[in-house]
């Protein structure tokens, strides 16, 4: 009998090792399930008894034509990251393979998760809603000091506030986040969102996010810290000083508002003047009772010097006599309106 030739075995090899193609596809998103976040989901489908080969381990299907892996984000870098998939089958000599990718983008709100830190002073809190809140809410004090315990599900570098850190894979770092200092950029508008702009770093991407805070803690830490303007010079780190005419003051101590801005700033580091607010009380007697009219006085102090500007007073608004008899005085206080207008008629560029 004949032997066959050596190229007549390896095309009959080539033959029994070619099953044909593998149907194979691949998606990843990032894990939501309980004790997963710190993963993605790859959903790989195939078809029954396949092997699955993706993030360093195989699995067969069995006689599911899906099959669904859990893989850290540790293994993963910062921006893009394609996952390998790949898939075979054997029978009777016969082999069918696949590969596929499944593309996922990993940025600042998938890795990163952001609370108080434990021990953090806590005066007051801020609402924490978005994608990195570990917390809904996070402390700080009075004085403006807030601390933050930030985790990374990958290895990178943060930069928060101008501050730079390593972050270790799936451990907490502390950061010190000076509010005062913040003041400088932060707007005087009655938005009550405090904005800390972050900057990831890692396997040569360089992503940015905002992580957003919520609650009326700036403008209760301007307030305390403005008030200082009556006994010295409030100043921001690395303020020149301004010999521009005055167009922005905040008032502290008015009985409608913690802090009544008034001119034109758009940001803390724009205000000029300070006014002191003091309440005094003057009564008008009626036939049926008495009217408590609760003036404002007012003492206006350059913000930049701590010296005084000038002072006034801004009469209550006026109302009528009750109608009936009352034993308790029928009160009456100075008009948010009527504040801002006259200090800035008085004390404002025109």
């Amino acid at each position: 009998m004949r032997t066959p030739s050596i190229s007549l075995l390896a095309f009959l090899g080539l033959i029994a090792c070619d099953g044909g193609p593998l149907p194979l596809e691949a998606e990843a998103h990032v894990a939501t399930t309980p004790g997963n976040t710190d993963k993605v989901e790859l959903i790989v489908k195939a078809a029954p008894g396949v092997d699955i080969t993706a993030g360093g381990t195989t699995e067969n299907t069995g006689e599911s034509p899906n099959r669904t892996f859990l893989i850290p984000k540790s293994k993963m870098t910062l921006g893009t990251n394609m996952l390998a998939v790949s898939a075979m089958r054997a029978s009777l000599g016969s082999k069918s393979i696949g590969t596929t990718t499944a593309k996922i983008e990993l940025g600042p709100k998938m890795v990163l998760h952001v609370q108080g830190a434990d021990g953090a002073p806590n005066e007051g809190t801020f609402t924490c809603p978005g994608a990195m809140c570990g917390a809904t809410s996070i402390p700080y004090a009075k004085s403006g000091k807030m601390v933050l315990s930030v985790m990374s599900d990958i290895k990178t570098k943060l930069t928060i506030e101008g501050k730079s850190m390593e972050l270790a894979a799936g451990a907490k770092t502390q950061v010190d986040v000076d509010l005062v200092a913040k003041l400088a950029r932060t707007p005087v508008t009655q938005n009550e969102d405090v904005v800390f702009p972050l900057m990831l770093e890692g396997d040569g991407a360089k992503l940015t996010e905002n992580l957003i805070l919520r609650g009326n803690g700036m403008t209760e830490i301007a307030a305390r810290e403005f008030a200082k303007a009556g006994s010295g010079p409030v100043m921001f780190a690395g303020e020149p000083a301004s010999t521009n005419p005055p167009a922005a003051m905040v008032v502290v101590g008015a009985p409608f508002a913690p802090l009544v801005v008034v001119g034109t700033a758009k940001t803390f580091a724009d205000v000029d003047l300070v006014g002191i607010g003091t309440q005094t009380e003057r009564k008008f007697p009626c036939p049926n009772g008495t009217i408590l009219y609760i003036d404002l006085d007012v003492k206006v102090v350059n913000r930049r010097t701590g010296a005084s500007v000038g002072q006034k007073t801004i009469s209550a608004d006026r109302t009528s006599c009750p109608p009936i008899p009352t034993t308790n005085p029928l009160k009456s206080t100075v008009r948010e309106d009527d504040t801002k207008k006259v200090l800035a008629d008085t004390f404002l560029k025109k």
